[in-house]
């Protein structure tokens, strides 16, 4: 991905974050774009991600985690500071200076939430996540058994121990196609907030407004 696409990777996410902790005049700036107002599919139950944003303010330990594949990895990134993640960690710590924000990637290339089931304990609930961000709606694509393993990777995340936030991130392939249909149905079940980039851009590649080349590096 190229450091312009995770960048609206991230403001998408960051503005929902912002508008969440009641950063208004942040959000404001750009409240008027249909863009940002198309990437959110929903706003999800808010109580988990108010009870880290409290953690944060009273200047604790908040670890933020991405789990996914080769797009949460950073292939292609043209440093790791800006790799969508980083970037979502980076506004944590930059809203919240007080607290000690730790960031975990947990994305592998050419992964879907079939492997991610079987790793997410050993490599992010380990870390006891405040708030995650779970992005396979690509690699899930034409997958046999998408939404039960995405399914499996949620309850997983929400039932752990430390009980984080969850966020579904919904990327595309070059032909704007993914797993949203299939894993936003399960992320509604459970109350999630949805963010979603093709939502977001894909209007604006079908009418000619950017071209896909200028925020992926690849055909993911």
């Amino acid at each position: 991905m190229k450091s312009r696409g995770a960048s609206q990777v991230a403001v998408f996410i960051i503005l929902f974050l912002s508008a969440s902790a009641g950063w208004t005049e942040e959000n404001a700036l750009l409240s008027d774009s249909a863009a940002l107002s198309r990437s959110v599919v929903s706003m999800g139950n808010p109580a988990r991600l108010q009870r880290a944003f409290a953690k944060a303010r009273r200047g604790e330990k908040v670890t933020v985690g991405v789990l996914g594949g080769s797009i949460t990895q950073g292939a292609m990134a043209s440093k790791p500071e800006n790799r969508y993640g980083d970037r979502i960690a980076q506004w944590w710590r930059d809203t919240f200076p007080q607290a000690q924000i730790e960031y975990v990637n947990a994305g592998i290339g050419a992964t879907g939430s079939d492997i991610g089931a079987f790793r997410v304990g050993d490599h992010l609930l380990t870390k006891k996540p405040d708030f995650v961000v779970v992005e396979y709606a690509v690699n899930d694509l034409n997958a046999p058994a998408f939404a039960e393993t995405l399914e499996g990777v949620v309850r997983q995340i929400l039932e752990s121990r430390n009980r984080p936030a969850v966020m579904l991130l919904f990327m595309m392939n070059n032909k704007g196609m993914n797993a949203q249909e299939q894993h936003a149905p399960i992320g509604a079940h459970y109350g999630l907030p949805m963010v979603s980039f093709r939502d977001a851009l894909w209007p604006e590649i079908e009418a000619g407004t950017i071209a896909w080349s200028d925020v992926e590096a690849d055909e993911v």
